[in-house]
């Protein structure tokens, strides 16, 4: 810039500025891009992505994959307090928010090949299969999915029929 005339550096910035002004609109526009791609994942799948206890995650991610940001940015983003992430760190909530899905999945899978199959069964076979991720929930935390999704065997009532006594019977 020491070459150029004042006029042409602040043509120059001025080009800058406004560059700097279309990445910025692109950028909202990207997120804005996001947030409803999200919210049409939440309403096709129904599924809650955003969760109060996720937020602590992908802000500890973004940290260890570029240790630029500061907390009080990714706090910022969040809307949460610093104590309100120093609180509760629980590595493992990832991992049970992301399994339970995929718990119905199988759920949904073996009650339509075995539809009177009950809960009991269900768990200890679907524990097998996910014991070994050390996210497995307990019976009835895995039981209240189910009956959200409405996946609880329906028990039949058995009719009681009434009998006819012989002392009610009248002999004309």
């Amino acid at each position: 810039m020491a070459g150029k005339s004042k006029d042409d550096q602040i043509r120059e910035l001025k080009a800058q500025l406004k560059q700097a002004h279309k990445e910025a609109e692109l950028e909202k526009l990207r997120a804005h891009a996001y947030d409803t791609m999200i919210n049409l994942a939440e309403e096709t799948f129904n599924i809650t992505i955003r969760k109060k206890k996720i937020w602590r995650q992908t802000a500890s991610l973004l940290r260890e994959e570029s240790p630029e940001p500061a907390l009080k940015t990714l706090r910022g983003l969040f809307r949460y307090s610093r104590q309100s992430f120093y609180n509760r760190m629980d590595d493992n909530e990832f991992a049970e928010n992301a399994i339970e899905p995929l718990i119905v999945e199988k759920a949904e899978d073996y009650r339509q090949d075995n539809p009177g199959l009950g809960c009991a069964k269900l768990y200890l076979i679907i524990r097998r299969m996910f014991g070994s991720t050390g996210c497995m929930p307990g019976r009835d935390a895995f039981i209240e999915p189910l009956r959200k999704k409405g996946l609880m065997v329906q028990i039949k009532r058995r009719r009681h029929y009434k009998t006819i006594t012989t002392a009610s019977m009248t002999i004309p």
